[in-house]
C-alpha cells in the first residue's frame, strides 16, 4: 500500500526532484526546506481535494520521512 512504507512507487518522483533542484542550482537548505514544505501542503491537498491523487490516503511519518530521504539523496548525486 501507497502511503505507508519508507519507499514506495513515488519514491522516484522524490528522487527526481532532488536531482533536478541540484542540477537547477538550488542549494540544500532550499531542498530540505521545500521537502518539509511539499509534505505539509501534499497533506492538505489531500484532504480538500483527494480526486487530485492517486492514492489521497494520508501519508504516515515513515513515509514523509522516506520521502524527504529520497530527495536529499537526488540532490546529493545530482
Amino acid at each position: 500500500m501507497a502511503n505507508t512504507e519508507w519507499f514506495d512507487r513515488f519514491s522516484l518522483f522524490h528522487f527526481g526532484a532532488g536531482f533536478l533542484a541540484r542540477k537547477a542550482g538550488f542549494g540544500l537548505m532550499t531542498v530540505i526546506l521545500g521537502s518539509l514544505a511539499f509534505e505539509y501542503l501534499e497533506k492538505r491537498m489531500k484532504e480538500a481535494n483527494p480526486d487530485m491523487f492517486p492514492n489521497p490516503s494520508a501519508d504516515t511519518i515513515q513515509n514523509s520521512t522516506g520521502d524527504i530521504l529520497v530527495t536529499i539523496l537526488g540532490w546529493y548525486i545530482g
